[in-house]
């Protein structure tokens, strides 16, 4: 599809897919400040697997009801070039977008992206930010979130996550600046690199999957008062300098593994919990 309203009018597109030809590629969809909707009953892919900006508009939402949104890695995320983005694979094919942010003006402010229990790769050359207040942002299994040099979410407006696992990573020993999330429940951490904080509020267990684990400055966690954080079998692997347990109800155990210095600020923990730190692995 190559689609352009150069009078800001809009784009909005249903492929109804009756060959099951796999969906609808994307060539360049320009709708300049206007909106754009593209519904298909497959797949929505990159046309030409390429660097080049696929969507350019305003208020975009996309939904692939059978297949997925994009590819994993560079040649496969659709690129975009937005204000906010919304985004849902019904039927669990995953999300995977590159927000180019060619003015660099505002980075990728999102909607509701619900890819199910599909993937959920969102990579921004801005800061990545909540765009529906209270509501949850992203919902999918493994979450990967890439925003250069720039935040996820902010003290004051955290980025909702319904998610099973979370990588925040540039690849290499790159990091984002911050991250500010909000977790519905258990989330499992891969690897997180970050400059100066990240700040999480978590409905459940915080665990590690064993390889990766928090690279960065400050670490602010608060995971109520049922849940923990790692395991006695499995700590949460870190290389930070300070760590927190933030305000509300203390966690029940605390285990974390750093690999070099800490600093200790609070980490209180509920009724007789523990609170173990093995520092310098």
């Amino acid at each position: 599809l190559t689609a352009a309203t150069p009078g800001n009018g809009g784009i909005f597109v249903n492929e109804l897919d009756t060959t099951n030809s796999g969906g609808i590629a994307l060539n360049t969809v320009n709708a300049a400040g206007g909106n754009i909707e593209i519904v298909s009953a497959r797949s929505i892919l990159d046309q030409t697997a390429d660097a080049a900006i696929n969507i350019t508009g305003a208020n975009v939402a996309l939904t692939a009801t059978t297949g997925a949104i994009g590819a994993s890695g560079t040649a496969g995320q659709i690129e975009t070039d937005v204000l906010t983005l919304a985004a849902a694979t019904p039927g669990n094919g995953g999300v995977f977008v590159n927000e180019l942010d060619t003015t660099g003006a505002n980075g990728l402010a999102l909607g509701a992206v619900n890819a199910g229990s599909g993937n959920v790769e969102l990579v921004s050359a801005r800061s990545i930010t909540d765009a529906n207040g209270a509501a949850n942002n992203i919902t999918g299994s493994n979450l990967n979130l890439d925003t250069g040099a720039f935040d996820v979410g902010t003290a004051t407006d955290r980025v909702e996550t319904t998610v099973t696992s979370l990588t925040i990573n540039r690849g290499g020993a790159a990091a984002v600046n911050s991250a500010f999330l909000s977790e519905a429940d258990a989330l499992v951490i891969d690897t997180v690199r970050f400059t100066n904080t990240f700040d999480l509020l978590s409905n459940g267990a915080l665990t590690d999957n064993g390889t990766a684990g928090l690279f960065g400055a400050t670490v602010n966690l608060n995971v109520g008062a049922a849940n923990d954080v790692g395991t006695a079998a499995n700590p949460l692997d870190t290389v930070i300098q300070a760590f927190n347990m933030g305000a509300g109800p203390a966690a029940r155990n605390v285990f974390v593994n750093e690999l070099d210095d800490l600093s200790i600020g609070s980490a209180e923990t509920s009724g007789n919990g523990a609170f173990t730190a093995n520092i310098g692995g």
